[in-house]
């Protein structure tokens, strides 16, 4: 698979439970047997109650992991997370 790009949406029930946005996150790719960060052209956004897109340099591989930084002394949850084709795919 190649993509340049993913999107998740955060979930946060503050007020109601202990979850809360993340305090940082980013996608890895696996390349060989080693993960590798991807390179984010503006960064991770992390934003309540919308899709938190992030567009990246295309990468090709057999699998990507979400990596999550939690806000001290709180749970972090995501409702949904989304991987978008990369644009040289639909040339």
């Amino acid at each position: 698979m190649t993509t340049g790009g993913a999107r998740v949406y955060w979930f946060d029930d503050t007020g109601r439970g202990e979850c809360r946005l993340p305090a940082a996150w980013h996608i890895q790719y696996l390349d060989g047997q080693k993960w590798k960060t991807v390179a984010a052209k503006a960064g991770f956004v992390i934003q309540k109650d919308t899709w938190c897109e992030a567009r990246f340099t295309p990468v090709t591989t057999l699998a990507l992991r979400l990596a999550v930084k939690l806000q001290p002394a709180w749970a972090a949850g995501m409702q949904e997370w989304k991987v978008t084709e990369s644009d040289e795919d639909s040339l």
